[in-house]
């Protein structure tokens, strides 16, 4: 059955690599209460100096873009378009990495969709107080791993 899809066991591999991101980062986004922490305090220390870094680096390009903007914002927190190019990437990547320009702005789109869908999904949970146990996840991952091994074996 897979291989009337066009499914191979390396396209597998990577859409559960990318499904276990996906549901680990937003296991971890709501462990971590985000959006509600501050930043830790940097040391007093000279960074440069406790890197071994020279003096004089020149960075080329800008490390950061002079205006970051939201792309959307979800009863508080920011989607922005990072967030929206790193899982784009990776769903090219899990489908064999050839994608049109076309295809690519409706992947976005729908990128974009799941991302808000997700964020209140969270919300939502954090608003009701449920709690996910790290053993939970592991439990689940390791269930859609055999599912996705068992698929394989059909092929």
């Amino acid at each position: 059955m897979a291989a009337a899809f066009g499914v191979t066991k390396v396209r597998l591999w990577i859409a559960a690599g990318a499904a276990t991101l996906a549901l680990a980062s937003g296991a971890m986004a709501q462990d971590s209460g985000q959006g509600g922490t501050q930043p830790a305090e940097p040391s007093e220390a000279n960074s440069a100096q406790s890197l071994k870094l020279p003096e004089n680096a020149q960075i080329f390009g800008n490390a950061m873009p002079s205006v970051v903007k939201a792309t959307a914002i979800v009863n508080g927190e920011v989607i922005t378009p990072t967030d929206i190019d790193q899982r784009a990437a990776l769903l090219v990547i899990a489908n064999g990495g050839q994608i049109s320009a076309d295809e690519l702005q409706r992947l976005r789109e729908q990128v974009l969709r799941n991302l808000i869908d997700e964020t209140l999904q969270i919300q939502a949970a954090k608003t009701e107080k449920i709690d996910i146990k790290a053993s939970d996840v592991e439990r689940d991952l390791a269930a859609e791993l055999e599912r996705l091994q068992a698929m394989v074996g059909e092929g």
